[in-house]
């Protein structure tokens, strides 16, 4: 065998001219040796009475390329010229096991979570994140790699890839355990964790509370535990959890910003300062805080200075920061351009993120509001009604953008959950903003539209659309009104 990066690639050698990955001799060893080896381990930390039952393994079927738990067995598929026995592989036999142990303990709800288990009980094993090295034939590629970060929801699909989300974040949760004490210690953690978390979790979305409750080492976990800001940072890392104020160093209260002119807009050729008040969030004297800014989504702003310092803030208080940080924006900058400011905050081991969107420039432009002249219209079964409002005037050329939006609409009606509406802007781009539920009549609708038309251009008809998606109940649609403000941006 040879030790490559913490992870022995073993070179078998079999009597009888039999090739390695195909021996069915070893495959019932290794099946019989690996079993008892993890559920030896699983006993240093829980008590179950299907780890004292005989388990029946079927070694060398027929079948290829894969194994399977069917709810009593596990059982291991013979080789072939594209694939291992898998017999012969440990991170399989492991992973296999597990599903039994998720049958026995009550049952994973979510085929993602219980794929995920399976491949944590390999880890908690072998301490890597390579699953299944020697699986595919002749190249001896994993199976799997726990390595890659995987994040909720994004990573959502098939469930031995979403399983990957839940498999990933305990690698990494292994990886700083690791560097916080030893490798040992971090596999010890790693296994109590994994072994016990299926008696309370039922899904990978519950794990990150189940860690917390089994981390916690004196019954209140009102005060933390020992490695909850570890457990806090690997989990939101993945989508798993938010950012626990406990492992915040501090809470961003109030973004200062200095302009070269002073009046408060950030403008095409000025240096703009930048200070940040934090609040201490803990019960304890805070040192130490260090910030530092940076800047996305634009090549026209610079960061010249990027370092924050604070001097130690009293329990629950809040102080700005004793230096400044400072950014240069282009003199050919776009008025009216965007960019986001990025902010980090680190005290020892405890940070948090958080992010600004800045604008060039100031808006003038003022809200108009522009109410449909066609109503009351009939709303009808099965059918749709639209309503429509033009927007145009000076303040609207054809490139001027809506800065902010407010949508109300009036609606009679004897079942409002029949009801769809969208709003049509002038490209033709559709904007569902309500979808009728219950049976109550009516609908009086007054909200904020802006986070889904700014940026859109203004000018042109705006299509109110509503559609009775049933029989029997029928209406009129009293009311539409549309404000909006346009992007009409200043610099001096």
């Amino acid at each position: 065998g040879l030790l490559s990066d913490e992870t022995w690639v073993l070179d078998l050698v079999s009597p009888g001219g039999v090739s390695a990955w195909l021996d069915k001799y070893i495959a019932q060893t290794m099946v019989y040796y690996h079993t008892n080896k993890i559920i030896a381990k699983a006993k240093q930390y829980i008590s179950n009475p299907w780890l004292d039952r005989t388990l029946q393994a079927n070694v060398n079927l027929s079948r290829t390329c894969n194994a399977h738990w069917d709810g009593r067995t596990i059982n291991f598929y013979s080789g072939n010229n594209r694939c291992g026995n898998t017999g012969l592989l440990a991170d399989v036999i492991y992973h296999e096991w597990g599903h039994g142990l998720d049958d026995f303990t009550g049952g994973i709800d979510d085929g993602a979570f219980s794929e995920g288990f399976g491949d944590i009980m390999s880890l908690v094993m072998t301490g890597s994140n390579l699953l299944g090295v020697g699986f595919f034939i002749p190249t001896n590629k994993p199976v799997r790699d726990l390595a890659p970060n995987k994040k909720y929801p994004d990573d959502k699909g098939e469930v031995h890839k979403e399983g990957l989300i839940i498999g990933s974040t305990f690698w990494d949760l292994f990886e700083e355990l690791r560097a916080k004490y030893d490798r040992e210690t971090a596999l010890e953690l790693l296994a109590n964790y994994a072994f016990k978390m299926i008696y309370t979790a039922d899904t990978y979305t519950q794990v990150y509370d189940a860690l917390l409750v089994l981390d916690d080492d004196d019954g209140d976990l009102t005060n933390g535990s020992p490695n909850l800001c570890i457990i806090n940072r690997v989990f939101h890392a993945h989508g798993l959890a938010d950012v626990e104020d406990a492992c915040k160093p501090a809470s961003i209260q109030e973004l200062e910003l200095n302009d070269t002119d002073g009046d408060g807009f950030l403008e095409p050729g000025e240096k703009v300062k930048i200070r940040i008040r934090a609040k201490n969030p803990t019960q304890q004297l805070l040192r130490n805080l260090l910030g530092d800014i940076a800047v996305e989504g634009s090549d026209q702003v610079s960061v010249s200075r990027s370092q924050l310092k604070w001097k130690a803030i009293k329990p629950g208080q809040a102080l700005l920061s004793s230096t400044y940080g400072s950014i240069d924006i282009d003199p050919d900058a776009e008025c009216g351009s965007t960019f986001n400011l990025k902010v980090h905050l680190k005290s020892g081991i405890r940070e948090t993120f958080a992010d600004f969107p800045l604008q060039i420039g100031r808006n003038i432009g003022e809200s108009i509001n522009y109410t449909a002249a066609d109503l009351p219209a009939p709303i009808k079964d099965l059918q749709t009604t639209r309503s429509n409002l033009v927007v145009d005037g000076p303040s609207w050329q054809p490139e001027t953008k809506v800065a902010k939006a407010h949508l109300k609409f009036d609606i009679s009606h004897t079942y409002r959950g029949d009801l769809r509406v969208k709003l049509i802007a002038p490209d033709a781009t559709e904007y569902p903003v309500y979808s009728g539920e219950g049976s109550q009549d009516d609908v009086s609708y007054d909200l904020d539209i802006t986070n889904l038309v700014a940026g859109k251009a203004g000018r042109g008809t705006w299509t109110l659309s509503v559609y009775d998606k049933s029989r029997r109940d029928q209406g009129s649609l009293d009311r539409y009104e549309l404000v909006l403000v346009p992007q009409e941006f200043v610099c001096d």
